[in-house]
């Protein structure tokens, strides 16, 4: 379970660098 929670805000912090690359 918190290893799923990590996961998230890693996704979380990741993905508007991806909106801003795309």
């Amino acid at each position: 379970l918190f290893g799923l929670l990590l996961i998230f805000t890693q996704t979380s912090v990741v993905a508007p660098f991806i909106y801003t690359l795309f």
